[in-house]
């Protein structure tokens, strides 16, 4: 489906036909929660914070009163034990504690240091790099590059299988990428296979058109634990045909969507009703659980064209569109806590198989919906 010129997907949502949802007490919470939780101020955390209180789990900044958010041992440990995951590994080391924590990773090939000259404490025997896409350019398929603390001015390309960490664990690692170029996200993931950045912030501004985001994920399964995404000029994430896992990430002040996920590129015509919502339902889109999106210009997510993501359990507030914009998608949308956004918790265009009040049943939504 074609766009007017210099008209983003996400900037061109299309004609809706929106089903406001007023405020509503959640009903039941179904299915099962994947991991218990607990309600602490009105808003939806993890049981694992409140037994690891006082060990060290610490509120993400940006946080709302009241929320323990347990994004370090709590968030990550008790998702891991319930979804199953493949990054059990990280949970894990968070949760024994700092000295594990600050451990190097099996299979490391990298330390960066903001330095120039590679200098710091890198694990023994990792090559020293001055630069992280030098020391992605070099790792090996399925390597692991450890990043010191410090600002590094870059954009990367990740076309294969790598780990980009953090290193000490939660030490401060911002990437930051301004151009006046278009089509240049900070992070662009275009890899099949294990993907896993973790404990990294990331700073965008870009040429305001198309496929402007912080970070832009095309294809794969890629992992972001923990990490911390705002754009100047676009969205914070940009989902197109690819389903990655966000977890326990901070999402905020964009001057777009916090999150724009769109379906297969494939389908040019989302609105299709030959379309069969049955094949496209869990094909793209990914895991959204445990994150903190807020403070958006637009709407915190918005999930269109054939997308069928699963958000659960986020924090998803204080935006200036709607907080979760729902237009010709799928999905499962459960225990998510949407308040404070200026056009109302949420919208959903009738396309596919979903259930307005099935929605407002499974998630504390607070706020009218707007219409202009």
């Amino acid at each position: 489906m074609a766009l007017p010129m210099g008209c983003t997907r996400a900037a061109c949502p299309g004609p809706q036909a929106n089903t406001p949802l007023g405020v509503q007490e959640p009903r039941s919470r179904k299915p099962t929660p994947l991991y218990p939780t607990a309600v602490v101020g009105g808003s939806v955390a993890s049981a694992a914070a409140a037994l690891t209180k006082g060990a060290g789990a610490e509120a993400a900044p940006g946080t709302a009163p009241g929320l323990v958010m347990g994004r370090r041992a709590a968030l990550l440990g008790g998702m891991a034990a319930g979804l199953g995951l493949a990054w059990q590994d990280t949970a894990a080391r968070a949760a024994e504690g700092p000295a594990a924590a600050d451990a190097p990773a099996e299979g490391t090939f990298a330390y960066v240091s903001s330095g120039g000259s590679g200098e710091g404490a890198a694990p023994e025997g990792a090559r020293r790099f001055g630069s992280v896409a030098e020391a992605v350019e070099a790792c090996p398929e399925g390597g692991v590059v450890l990043v010191g603390p410090g600002r590094y001015r870059e954009r990367l390309v990740l076309t294969r299988p790598i780990s980009i960490r953090a290193w000490p664990k939660y030490a401060p690692v911002e990437l930051v990428w301004e151009t006046p170029q278009p089509y240049q996200s900070t992070l662009q993931l275009e890899a099949q296979g294990e993907v896993l950045l973790e404990g990294l912030t990331v700073r965008h501004s870009s040429k305001s058109v198309a496929n402007n985001y912080a970070v832009y994920i095309t294809a794969g399964t890629p992992r972001l634990v923990d990490c911390d995404v705002s754009s100047a000029s676009g969205a914070g994430v940009g989902v197109e045909g690819a389903s990655p896992q966000l977890l326990g990430c901070r999402i905020h002040d964009c001057a777009r969507q916090g999150m724009a996920i769109f379906g297969p590129a494939a389908l040019d015509d989302p609105l299709d009703r030959s379309t069969d919502p049955g094949f496209l339902y869990g094909s793209t889109g990914g895991v959204v659980q445990g994150c903190d999106i807020y403070g958006n210009a637009l709407d915190g997510v918005l999930v269109r064209s054939g997308a069928s993501p699963d958000l659960l359990e986020n924090l998803i507030h204080d935006n200036k569109g709607v907080g979760v914009n729902l237009q010709d998608c799928a999905g499962r949308y459960e225990r998510n806590d949407v308040y404070g956004n200026a056009r109302g918790a949420v919208s959903v265009t009738a396309a596919f198989e979903l259930d307005a009040g099935e929605i407002a049943g499974s998630n504390s939504l607070k706020g009218l919906f707007w219409k202009p």
